[in-house]
């Protein structure tokens, strides 16, 4: 009986020491290894107007009844928050191989998902990495011609309706790549091609956030698609390069909150 005891009590010993480990296996990875960086996109002085598009064809399934649609280039909330931002962390070719938080590594697995629907891209704007597939569907009732025109990466091809294909890229971008329909030349979209995760698009109130960086002094860049590099946009605390681009440097277990990056609305004006 003792024997037992002592047996039972050993096992514990083990269960909680392995627990343990297991916690402090994981902490270094989640929370002390590793920063964040996050921020909020706003547009201040004069709004830039937005446009209505030119729906020549097709005008039932694009308006969706409506009288029409607008630009989607170019979404601000009411608050001013800008939406579709790229923040991308962008490396010399110099330097050496960027370590990957663990919490990445299902990503290539995970198809992107790009629709056209009523004759509009859904979403507009998607980050991928290399090798990621990125599944392209229509779900209008009429074809829809897909061109993607990138430095690096290229496709160009007729989707019918009710169809979806399966596309993948192994060269990064520097900048977004472009998607076109050249049936309804209006529909367009974004697709951010890269070689590492630490990149995210601003949400529909200008906020965004990149978790799990690894320690460094790193180059973050900002752009739009109709502004390009953000290079007229002020973030306290630091010097925007004609890029757009600031860098700071990312601690183990701290986020670097940048606040409200703030782009003047004539940023816009051509």
């Amino acid at each position: 009986m003792r024997h037992m005891v002592k047996l039972m009590i050993g096992l514990l010993g083990v269960t909680w020491l392995s627990a343990h480990l297991t916690v402090a296996a994981q902490t270094p990875l989640d929370v002390v290894g590793w920063g964040h960086l996050r921020g909020q996109i706003i547009v201040s002085g004069e709004l830039p107007s937005t446009e209505e598009e030119r729906i020549p064809s097709d005008l039932a399934i694009c308006t969706e009844g409506k009288a029409g649609i607008t630009d989607d280039n170019l979404l601000i909330d009411p608050a001013g928050g800008l939406a579709d931002v790229f923040v991308m962390l962008v490396q010399d070719d110099s330097e050496a191989e960027l370590p990957i938080h663990p919490v990445y590594r299902s990503r290539q697995d995970q198809a992107v998902t790009l629709e056209f629907s009523n004759c509009r891209l859904r979403p507009h704007a998607v980050v991928l990495l290399t090798g990621q597939e990125l599944m392209v569907k229509n779900r209008d009732e009429v074809g829809h011609h897909c061109q993607i025109d990138g430095l690096h990466n290229h496709d160009n091809l007729l989707i019918a309706r009710s169809s979806e294909y399966s596309l993948q890229f192994q060269q990064s971008d520097r900048t977004p790549v472009k998607v076109r329909c050249g049936i309804h030349p209006w529909i367009d979209g974004l697709i951010l091609i890269k070689e590492h995760p630490y990149n995210v698009i601003s949400q529909a109130d200008g906020r965004f956030e990149i978790r799990n960086i690894p320690p460094g002094t790193w180059k973050f860049m900002f752009w739009h698609s109709k502004t390009g590099y953000l290079d007229e946009m002020r973030v306290a605390g630091f010097k925007v390069s004609p890029q757009g681009e600031i860098t700071t440097p990312i601690s183990a277990g701290s986020t670097v909150d940048l606040g409200e990056i703030i782009l003047p609305g004539q940023a816009f004006k051509e």
